[in-house]
């Protein structure tokens, strides 16, 4: 908690002391109109940028690449509701003419994200399941079946347990056209909430529409890369925020 020197209410007779600052930024954000919106907006950006990273990128020239990406946060990334969280890795490569030759995980912001139609997306999250075994949203229905007898699936980045012992996470692509590859674009992304789950809570009018729009998709500025073949290492992408609700400022 930062201190500065200051009062701690606005009246001519607040004695000067210090202020410590009470934001505890995470990844959760107001999506109605709450005091200091914009300043908590803002310092989850921030917070995001200073604990994840790409820790490697690695080609074996023969079309697969190794991407590996850590957390320095104490605990799991996502976590809390992290069945309702959505993590993942975008991945875009050009050839030299700037053409698109692959890509995943390109989901736009708003978007829900849909591991189905994007076979190879490396997506950080919790899976629940009801006693059918079929996939659910409501916590409430999670239960052990034959085919998840603990009533969930899991694939977060872990907490450091030991500095000296890797624990970054792989994901890996295989490209046919990797030798037409002049440049690749990595990029860590995370929606606090998934746009299908509030989608869900619309459909059956548990949840006001109008909330949709204001759940932001950050881009996780420390774990943001562009590789090229010729290059022993990545170079660090432009940090390009997402468009923050009307009225409010999205920027580091």
């Amino acid at each position: 908690m930062p201190g500065r020197t200051g009062r701690a209410a606005e009246l001519p007779d607040a004695p000067v002391r210090t202020l410590h600052e009470h934001l505890w930024p995470a990844v959760d954000v107001a999506l109605t109109p709450f005091p200091g919106r914009e300043l908590q907006r803002t310092a989850v950006e921030c917070e995001l940028a200073l604990n994840t990273r790409i820790r490697s990128i690695h080609a074996d020239g023969v079309g697969t690449f190794t991407i590996q990406v850590e957390t320095s946060a104490g605990h799991n990334q996502p976590s809390g509701a992290a069945q309702d969280r959505r993590m993942w890795l975008e991945v875009v490569a050009y050839d030299v003419n700037e053409k698109v030759v692959f890509e995943s995980g390109q989901i736009a912001d708003g978007e829900p994200v849909d591991a189905a139609d994007d076979p190879q997306l490396a997506l950080y999250r919790d899976w629940i399941y009801d006693a059918s075994g079929q996939p659910t949203h409501d916590f409430w229905k999670a239960a052990p079946s034959a085919q998840h007898p603990n009533g969930y699936e899991a694939l977060t980045l872990p907490f450091a347990t030991d500095a000296a012992i890797p624990h970054a996470v792989s994901a890996r692509y295989t490209i046919a056209r990797h030798q037409e590859i002049a440049r690749m674009t990595v990029r860590l992304r995370l929606q606090p909430i998934g746009v299908d789950v509030l989608q869900d809570l619309i459909a059956t009018g548990d949840l006001d529409p109008n909330v949709l729009a204001s759940m932001p998709t950050f881009t996780l500025h420390g774990a943001s890369l562009e590789w090229r073949p010729n290059e022993p290492k990545p170079r660090s992408l432009p940090q390009k925020t997402s468009p923050a609700p009307s009225g409010h400022q999205n920027a580091l």
